[in-house]
Formats: structure tokens, sequence, C-alpha cells
């Protein structure tokens, strides 16, 4: 009885043993029942946190594996770096609203809509398609790097400025406006040389490209800051 084929219930394909070898369904599904439904629910829920997690974890210890085994074929461990990335612009989102209406200051972007935030990632995709994903990458593949990159950014360090920023509030009306956002992206401007460069070793790219990259990332964002951003 144990070799015998099986009809599955989902795509009518004939298979042995307890997964359908087609579209992976149990082979051995019965009547819905609340246990089974709330089983499903809470397998559902931890792949999702457990691939969440880990690539959150690994967009900090190292990042350029993370980036380069989701380019390299190893998705199923790493969460999906659009999703990844969209969830971090809700965060952030919500967190920023909260704190822009108990006075803190919330940065340049959320000035915008979230919807400014796709913008700005195609924008600094086709940037970086340019100068360091041609010819090795092509552009959807630069565009899951920085997806991962600012998605991480969105989730953690941003957050984290908005509440920690009690040591800067002194300088935010004794200088330019610009300056002051200038060294509020600090940290977020380390971590994203960090990420390119774990990156860039683990594709064994060029340094040199890597500093022409950089260079240009931080040349568009200074342009973008002086030219596009008002000044108070």
């Amino acid at each position: 009885m144990k070799n015998q084929s099986v009809k599955c219930k989902n795509c009518g394909n004939k298979s042995k043993g307890k997964y359908c070898i087609s579209c992976g369904q149990r082979t051995d599904t019965k009547r819905l029942n609340a246990i089974e439904i709330i089983t499903e629910f809470w397998k559902l829920f931890t792949n999702v946190e457990h691939s969440f997690v880990k690539t959150l974890v690994g967009m900090y210890r190292t990042p350029g594996r993370v980036m380069g085994e989701y380019l390299g074929g190893r998705r199923k461990r790493y969460q999906n770096p659009i999703t990844y990335f969209a969830v971090g612009i809700l965060l952030y989102s919500i967190l920023g609203s909260h704190a822009k209406e108990n006075g803190y200051y919330v940065g340049t972007l959320l000035e915008y809509n979230q919807y400014y935030l796709y913008a700005i990632l195609i924008v600094v995709t086709i940037i970086g398609y340019a100068f360091a994903g041609y010819p090795k990458h092509h552009f959807v593949e630069v565009l899951v790097i920085l997806a991962y990159v600012y998605g991480t950014v969105l989730l953690t360090i941003n957050p984290a400025l908005l509440y920690i920023q009690l040591p800067l509030l002194f300088l935010r009306d004794r200088m330019d406006s610009r300056l002051f956002t200038i060294i509020w992206d600090i940290p977020v401007i380390l971590y994203v040389i960090y990420a390119f460069r774990s990156f860039f070793i683990f594709q064994k790219m060029s340094q040199t490209r890597l500093a022409l990259t950089v260079s240009a990332a931080i040349a568009v964002y200074l342009v973008f800051m002086f030219f596009f951003v008002k000044a108070a």
C-alpha cells in the first residue's frame, strides 16, 4: 500500500509518497478541520518569519553573502527582496508619521509620500546598473541588490534615527536644513558603503569599480540634497 500511487486532489497527477511530485501538495489531505487550518497558518507564519529574520540578520553580518546567494539561486532561505523593501517602507512610514506628530525630525524622504521611495529605488537602480552592474549583472539583479540594502536601512537605521536623535537636536535650528540632513544620513551612508563592499568582495569584483560606484552614489545624493531639497 505504501508504494501505491495516489491521485493528487490538487492537480490530478498520480504520485507515490506523502507529497505530489508535480505540485508539492500532500497526497493524504482529508476533510478540513480547525486543527488543520491553524497548522497551515502556523507553518506559513513561521516560514515567513524565519526567512525574514534570517535575511535581516544576514544583511548586517554578511550582506554580500545574502545578496550573492539570492542572485545565485538560493532563494528559499531569504525573504523576497521587493517584499522586504515594501515592509521597510511600511514600517518607516508608520513610525515616521508617529514621530512627526510628536515633533521629531523625520528626514527628507518622509516629506514625500511612500511612493516616492519606490521611485528613488528605480532611479538609484538605473545609476547603479550604469556604474556597477553592467555587464556582470543585469538591471533586475541590481534592483534586487538595492532593494535589500535600502530595505535594511528602512527597517532598522532610519527608525532608530527617528527616536535616537536628541544629541543632534541642538544643531537643527543652527544650520542649513540640508547640511543637517547630511549629518543625519551619515549612519545610512556608512551602512550602504559596508553592504556594497561586502557584496563586491563576495562577487570578487574590482575594488576600483566599488570606489567608482560609491563615489557616484554620494555625488547623486549630494546633487539631490542641494538642488531638489528645499533649504530651511
